[in-house]
């Protein structure tokens, strides 16, 4: 949504996992929080009449926190790891380390 530079109603986020995400958007302007359908409404209706001057502004503020290459770095990064040796006496199977074990 932010590389389209599409503003943002948040209704929900994993607790840890993407409250990140819900302060990045709201922090800069990029959109809301709103984890009800009334606080839905409401934003929406505030945006509407705030007319298009109000909602551009959000775009740009979601246009520029985008970034279009994360996943490619991201990818890179996994595979720079990918290519390092294992650690030794470490063993990982299905997301539990056994340390100590080695393949």
């Amino acid at each position: 949504a932010c590389i389209a530079g599409l503003p943002l109603i948040l209704y929900d986020a994993i607790q840890g996992q993407e409250t990140g995400n819900v302060d990045l958007v709201v922090n800069n302007g990029a959109g809301v929080f709103a984890p009800s359908s009334h606080e839905v409404t409401t934003a929406v209706r505030k945006w509407l009449a705030e007319g298009p001057a109000g909602l551009k502004r959000r775009s740009d503020n979601a246009r520029r926190i985008g970034h279009p290459d994360a996943v490619w770095d991201i990818a890179d990064e996994v595979w720079q790891y990918a290519q390092q040796p294992p650690v030794a006496g470490t063993v990982m199977v299905r997301n539990t380390i056994f340390p100590g074990l080695a393949w």
